[in-house]
């Protein structure tokens, strides 16, 4: 380097102007519940009488860089730079980082980079320090004395004596400042006042209480200024106006009655925050805490039986000791849910695999989502969203992070660019008649996702279609990302047909977009915790019975979308839009939105498979319902639950969770004897239910069930309809021929198909099982005078006779005729099936060498207790009907003997 060169460094350039570093806020305090992210700012004053143009001047600190647009400061005016722009009013978003806590320099420098002002701050905490410390997270702002002072000297400085400051408007004047005081009035056993005596208008209010178990507010100065106050959690207490309503300077009384339960002996007032209509934080006074009377826990079920105090119970699965009363999971958890996954890990829910599906394998998904890939495959896409009073929203979307972008349009005149991401990740834009090109000068970039990239402001259109001619984008390295193009655009049509009614819609929504106006009435939604959804998928609200009507009064109520959101992988709060009812005013109005107490309903796009479904795994930890001040919920579960096998019957296409609950379409075939009245029953679901369907291809005299309706092909009659999965059967064929019916479709739902036996009546029942079971087990309980099935084999309880779990069990595809006592109605439903006490006795009921029987599926029993004569094993006990043998049976010498007769037809 020339010694020249060594020279001209220490050559630093000030220029002069009354523009000052007046006010800093550098470590908001965190314990009064101000963020460093949301709070900090930077004050800057025009120390003159004349106005003073700050265009591309520069603000710079550690962390921060920013260049002023076209801006003019007002004599005596204020200037504010903030982290978050929406927490002050007139506040300009750096888009930097944070101010340093421990002290940092801060620069102003001129368009021709001139040195006008620089502040060196400290925290004050060390002795050589000589800033205020209340500015280092105490709650106030540090601030000139005096704009004419040396602001580089620390003695100048003083703390604001308002929490947060005073960002734009005059610092404080060193005079002792009022506090507003808030405290306990009447103390009850089951509500508690609270009191306020302030100086100043109090447009809201938030504190803690301690002690106690908060339940409803009302009354006092709060309820007098309309404010609404809720209790959104345990502890602590809200209240402002919707309308707004302020508590006025030199009110003195109770501010609020809370209802309450006693948890100590003792109830404090901590952290109070109360600010003014302008938003303002105000300084406060708390009064003592107040004695409270313990009350006596009385439930011998509780932790603290007989002790003073609110019962307490265990935490759910431990008792009282803190021991564990359920399962311990693999972690050790009580009550949890941990696994060890395919990998070995407990609760590793298979993070370990890599994209192929190897355990601990190195496998990954390129930036294009392609596993093991090189990222050749990417591709970025722009096209036009929406359009309205010369301006056009550019939509990009990019699988690659956007490092710089060109495009060309055709047929349009430019005037300028503003917004989108290129804007809000710091992007230099410049524009010709029809060409843009972004880039940051800090080498940030526009993340992997789909939004509006910049919007365009437009000095003329003409009638030829517009189109993009040329795209380049290029990534972190430099290289260029392939990029495609969406559809021309028609701007001259829209320019001459546009009604005036243009329309944006907010955080980019692409399908909850039917949005009410705003209406000034709000309720904030928190969803603080998101299961199964993807960036770009959309949380719409909706009030099932909202007020549709809009400027009428025409009182039209129904379901509407009062609310949305885009999905980005974070926690989301969404703003609800609230109804109005002006129409009691001579040529009032309604607007629409959500009604008053109405719950909150929410439904979910996928954006993927673009698909709506509504919401229904979610709890709400406070709210739940419109018009309170706001709801909150720790997590919602948007995962779709159902069956995800293509080749089952119950296949759910936009299912993304399989819940297990799959069921296959399966065949019953059904074996008719051509001699008997069949009893029969389904233990499938058919496609078509109706008898006549069921019994197209079979030659069939006739179908009966127990209700006395009937089902006659020749006679074209057809009572029953559709088949009641639920009964049984009767069905008496054609000719002598045996036949087989076969049915195809879903397995009978066993929890849903009810099973009625009235008293008084022979039932006819279904068994939908698809194995047997003891029909013992499955009356067991049940007034039962006996069961019967169209084989002959009975179970009749009171005699112990069981022929039909002697025979092999209930079988599949068989109706059972039930005869039950009393005078009451039974309903049951199927278990799953058990072989257990179930007999393999196959003979036919009635065989016999010596008599030839008919089985015509009618029988009734004769049970005979007692044989006595010359009779010997092996006998046979025979029934006989106008001389013709009906039933035979085998004589059981030791015991009863069940003679089964069998019915003519």
């Amino acid at each position: 380097m020339s010694r020249f060169a060594q020279l001209t460094l220490l050559f630093i350039t000030f220029g002069f102007s009354n523009v000052v570093i007046n006010e800093i806020h550098y470590n908001p305090s965190l314990n009064l519940g101000f963020e460093d992210s949301d709070y900090e700012f930077i004050e800057l004053y025009n120390n003159s009488d004349n106005d003073i143009d700050i265009t591309d001047w520069s603000f710079a600190s550690s962390n921060i860089h920013y260049q002023f647009g076209h801006h003019v400061i007002a004599a005596g005016d204020y200037v504010l730079l903030c982290r978050n722009a929406s927490t002050y009013e007139n506040c300009i978003d750096h888009h930097g980082g944070s101010l340093l806590n421990d002290g940092d320099t801060l620069y102003l420098l001129d368009a021709h980079h001139n040195y006008i002002d620089y502040v060196s701050y400290d925290d004050g905490q060390d002795s050589h320090d000589v800033f205020p410390p209340e500015g280092d997270a105490e709650g106030p702002s540090i601030e000139l004395t005096n704009a004419n002072l040396d602001n580089n000297t620390g003695t100048n400085w003083q703390a604001s004596s308002q929490i947060n400051g005073t960002p734009g408007y005059q610092n404080t004047d060193g005079s002792e400042t009022e506090l507003v005081f808030i405290g306990f009035g009447t103390v009850g056993p089951e509500s508690i006042e609270v009191t306020i005596d302030t100086p100043y208008d109090v447009a809201g209010f938030q504190m803690d209480i301690t002690g106690v178990l908060l339940g409803e507010a009302s009354g006092g100065l709060a309820a007098d200024a309309d404010f609404t106050v809720s209790t959104g959690s345990l502890s602590t207490i809200i209240g402002f106006s919707f309308t707004g309503g302020f508590i006025p300077a030199g009110s003195n009384g109770v501010l609020t009655n809370i209802e309450y339960i006693t948890q100590s002996e003792d109830a404090c007032i901590v952290n109070v925050i109360l600010s003014d209509p302008e938003g303002l934080s105000l300084n406060t006074n708390t009064g003592d805490c107040t004695s409270l009377e313990l009350t006596t826990c009385d439930d011998p079920e509780a932790c603290n039986f007989g002790l003073d105090g609110e019962c307490q119970y265990p935490e759910e699965n431990f008792d009282c000791d803190g021991n564990c009363t359920v399962d311990i999971d693999c972690d050790g958890e009580c009550g949890g849910i941990d696994v060890v996954d395919d990998c070995g890990v407990c609760g590793g829910n298979n993070a370990d695999k890599d994209c192929n599906g190897d355990c601990f394998g190195d496998a990954v998904e390129d930036e294009c989502g392609e596993c093991g890939g090189d990222s050749s495959s990417c591709t970025a896409f722009l096209e036009f969203g929406s359009y309205c009073d010369m301006n056009i929203e550019i939509l990009y979307s990019s699988f690659v992070n956007i490092a710089g972008f060109q495009f060309t349009i055709s047929n349009i005149n430019i005037e300028s660019t503003f917004g989108g991401a290129a804007d809000e990740y710091g992007f230099n834009l410049s524009n010709s008649e029809n060409t843009v090109i972004g880039f940051s000068f800090e080498g940030n970039t526009i993340p992997t996702g789909q939004g509006v990239l910049t919007n365009i402001k437009l000095d003329g259109v003409n009638p030829t279609p517009e189109c993009f001619e040329e795209i380049i984008m290029s990534d972190t390295n430099g290289n260029e990302i392939p990029s495609l193009a969406g559809d021309c655009a028609d701007l001259w049509s829209d320019l001459w047909s546009d009604d005036g009614s243009c329309q944006f819609t907010d955080e980019n929504l692409n399908y909850f977009t039917d949005l009410p106006n705003s209406t000034g009435l709000n309720h904030l939604v928190i969803i603080e915790d998101i299961l199964g959804l993807e960036p770009g998928d959309e949380i719409g609200l909706f009030d099932a019975n909202g007020l549709l009507s809009s400027e009428d009064c025409s009182d039209d109520f129904g379901e509407l979308l009062v609310g949305a959101g885009v999905y980005d992988g974070s926690q989301m709060n969404i703003v609800g839009v609230g109804s109005l009812d002006f129409c009691d005013f001579p040529d009032g109005y309604q607007l629409s939105g959500w009604v008053e107490d109405n719950p909150i309903m929410i439904k979910i796009w996928d954006a993927s498979q673009d698909y709506e479904y509504v919401a229904t795994q979610y709890v709400f930890e406070s709210g739940g319902v419109w018009n309170e001040l706001f709801s909150t919920i720790m997590e919602l579960d948007a995962n779709i639950y159902g069956c995800t096998d293509p080749e089952a019957g119950n296949y759910d296409e936009y299912a993304t969770i399989d819940d297990n609950s799959c069921v296959y379409i399966v065949t019953q075939q059904l074996d008719m004897d051509g001699v008997i009245l069949n009893n029969i029953s389904l233990n499938v679901q058919p496609g078509n239910p109706d008898v006549e369907a069921l019994f197209s291809n079979h030659d069939i005299m006739f179908v009966a069930n127990a209700d006395g309706q009937f089902y006659i092909p020749e006679n074209d009659v057809n009572t029953i309809g559709d088949w009641n999965l639920s009964k049984g059967y009767q069905v008496l064929l054609n000719g002598f021929d045996n036949q087989t019916l076969q049915v195809e479709g879903y397995p009978v739902d066993l929890e849903n198909t009810v099973i009625t036996l009235n008293p008084f009546t022979l039932n006819n029942i279904s068994f939908p099982l698809h194995q047997p079971i003891s029909a013992a087990d499955l009356v067991e309980g049940l007034p039962v005078i006996f069961c019967t099935d169209d084989q002959g084999h009975y179970y009749i309880p009171g005699t112990g006779f069981n022929t039909i779990d002697e025979s092999g069990g209930m079988m599949p595809g068989k109706g059972y005729q039930v005869l039950i006592g009393g005078s009451d109605t039974l309903e049951f439903t199927y278990s799953e099936p058990s072989s257990e006490n179930l007999g393999r006795n196959l003979s036919i009921v009635g065989a016999s060498d010596n008599y030839e029987i008919t089985r015509t599926g009618v029988s009734h029993p004769i049970v005979i207790n007692q044989i006595t004569g010359a009779v010997s094993q092996g006998d046979e006990l025979v029934a006989y009907a106008n001389g013709i043998p009906v039933g035979v049976v085998p004589v059981n010498v030791e015991g009863s003997t069940l003679l089964v007769a069998w019915k003519s037809l």
